[in-house]
């Protein structure tokens, strides 16, 4: 087993092992007008949850209250707040964004607003809030972004706002990284461990019955270009988080997630010019190209540490983009790889 953590990128969210679609009958009534948000954090292990997640009636209410609220019900159920597109995607951002982005191992919202615009590697350039919103609608949900000046923007990130001044602790009490296996992942494995612990809530494959739960795969899913297509954050997530109140081992989630990611889903264009310095894409990117000579399949399912750790010794990857914790588990047994200092 070798420890791996996913360089520094721009962690848009996508939809994986997500939570059911909330019917609380506290919710509000629809607004009569018709986002996702990617995140600083990328998904951990968690030891210890906390019992009380942000809730609905904890919002302010009046002026900029009302606007948070609305961004709330967005997040809630992105489908119903802003209708659905002709690619019928059924994912709504707190599907993946756990705890209305309050769980620190699901994409946690709480440090989103930190250091905006802020660079990201896939997209090359320092990214607003604005954009990163509209980034994971069109990644994530298979939409159109939001106009700047919509009532619909504006409610997602007065919400952000909100969330990144809220004095309650993260619902994640405790968290630890996730360790991947150090091998190639196994979907014929995986489609046991699926049907065992997810298909109960998100089907079978071939299941083409509605469910509350969102779609891992299919036109109803997220796209190739999200960040839930690669394994690791997949694995990751799912480890983390899924399936609600059980633990699964990190072997299983592993070959879960490459279960998931094996099937077909919406294509996004454009997908080459992402990451246009080769040297900050993540080894676990399931689409060309790539700074070494390893496989697409090998980037899809593994093994990962070589990859990452002949990039590093052959200065294919810039080191300091690593976290330290992550760079002192790779020199642990890469000796020759220096602890430079990060950026």
């Amino acid at each position: 087993m070798v420890a791996i953590f996913l360089a520094v990128f721009s962690c848009v969210g996508g939809a994986i092992g997500f939570a059911a679609e909330s019917k609380s009958s506290n919710q509000p009534k629809e607004l009569p007008v018709s986002a996702e948000m990617a995140v600083a954090a990328m998904p951990v292990a968690v030891t210890a949850v906390a019992p009380s997640p942000l809730q609905f009636d904890d919002l302010p209410r009046g002026g900029e209250g009302e606007l948070i609220r609305y961004g709330w019900r967005i997040i809630d159920n992105t489908p119903a707040a802003l209708g659905s597109p002709a690619t019928t995607n059924r994912l709504s951002c707190r599907n993946c964004h756990l705890d209305h982005g309050t769980r620190e191992s699901a994409f946690s919202w709480r440090r989103a607003t930190e250091a905006r615009p802020r660079y990201q590697a896939r997209e090359g350039h320092k990214v607003s809030l604005a954009e990163q919103v509209n980034l994971c609608l069109q990644r994530s949900l298979n939409r159109s972004p939001l106009p700047d000046d919509s009532l619909e923007l504006q409610g997602v990130l007065a919400y952000l706002r909100f969330l990144a001044e809220y004095p309650a602790a993260p619902t994640d009490a405790g968290r630890e990284p996730y360790i991947a296996p150090d091998r190639t992942a196994d979907p014929v494995s995986g489609e046991g461990i699926y049907r065992q612990y997810c298909a109960e809530c998100h089907g079978a494959p071939g299941d083409t019955a509605q469910r509350n739960t969102p779609p891992l795969w299919g036109a109803a899913s997220y796209t190739e270009g999200a960040e839930m297509h690669r394994l690791l954050t997949a694995a990751a997530f799912i480890h983390a988080n899924m399936p609600p109140n059980k633990k699964i081992t990190a072997e299983e989630a592993y070959d879960a997630a490459a279960f998931i990611n094996s099937f077909h889903r919406p294509p996004l264009p454009n997908l080459a010019r992402d990451y246009p310095a080769l040297r900050e894409k993540p080894v676990d990117c399931p689409y060309p190209p790539y700074p070494d000579q390893f496989s697409a399949s090998q980037h899809k399912y593994g093994p990962f540490a070589p990859m990452e750790r002949e990039r590093l010794a052959t200065g294919a990857a810039d080191f300091r983009l690593y976290r330290q914790d992550r760079r002192q588990q790779l020199s642990a047994t890469r000796p020759e790889i220096p602890q430079q200092t990060s950026k």
